[in-house]
């Protein structure tokens, strides 16, 4: 079963520019280390054909320390697997802009399932941010706790802002991900950051929106990532040789069937 997002529809999302993939959670069974009496427990699968099949997440390698077992979860009758926070009031959903290829940052806890409180919210104190570069097909931890992201630049850059607990700090990464570095963005931490904005796909500058602690006051203030991210990129028909900024991407395993063949409509 198809769990409801908080406006009553079903918990689905849809990746940026990429057909037939599709992200859904359910309700997880006891089987599934779910409890069928009370619903406390979901899960997250991912098609890469249109629904024919479904998947279980992968485990990241840099986060299979947070499986219970303290592994993949294989020896376990409960296999450990990436369950994300697709919808729901209050909390980042899976993002993936129409202007990005292949790019999700989304919220997600590594277990059997998704363990949720008595709001039948995610429990956030297991909620970590983690990214996929491929569709869905693999992720990597992000941060451990729960930021809220925004992308520009086609998903080169990536700002992440933590929206738990008070900072003067927000995370970048210039490289889809692959490596982070921090940008002081307030004197003092004392902001609770609620949004990061940008203009637009091209954009190199975020707007960082929040509220000053123990008052009515408001933050605003802007980053701009030009510094980090302003070479041309260059060598694109040398993609995946030393000195190209450009890489090649072949879907693999499950993620293959990302180029499969279309049937073709006839008639007669």
């Amino acid at each position: 079963r198809s769990s409801l997002d908080y406006w009553g529809l079903p918990d689905v999302e849809l990746p940026g520019e990429l057909a037939n993939i599709v992200l859904i959670n359910q309700w997880a069974s006891d089987d599934d280390g779910g409890d069928d009496d009370d619903d406390a427990c979901l899960r997250t699968r991912i098609s890469f054909d249109g629904g024919a099949r479904w998947l279980a997440l992968p485990v990241p390698d840099d986060a299979r320390h947070l499986c219970p077992s303290g592994g993949a979860g294989a020896d376990d009758a409960r296999p450990c697997a990436l369950h994300l926070q697709l919808s729901g009031d209050g909390f980042p959903g899976a993002y993936a802009p129409g202007d990005t290829v292949g790019l999700w940052v989304a919220l997600g806890a590594v277990g059997p399932c998704m363990p949720l409180d008595a709001a039948y919210g995610p429990r956030e104190s297991e909620l970590h941010t983690f990214v996929s570069r491929d569709g869905g097909a693999s992720w990597r931890l992000a941060h451990r706790g729960m930021y809220v992201p925004e992308v520009a630049n086609h998903g080169a850059l990536i700002v992440l802002a933590s929206v738990r607990a008070a900072t003067r700090d927000v995370v970048y990464s210039a490289d889809t991900g692959a490596s982070w570095a921090t940008c002081r963005v307030a004197p003092a931490a004392n902001v609770s950051i609620d949004n990061v904005l940008t203009r637009g796909m091209n954009a190199q500058s975020f707007i960082v929106q929040g509220t000053l602690q123990g008052s009515t006051r408001g933050f605003v203030a802007t980053m701009h990532a030009g510094a980090a991210h302003n070479s041309a990129c260059v060598a694109p028909d040398l993609a995946g040789e030393p000195g190209s900024d450009y890489e090649l991407w072949t879907p693999a395993d499950a993620a293959a069937a990302l180029l499969r063949a279309q049937p073709t409509p006839s008639s007669s």
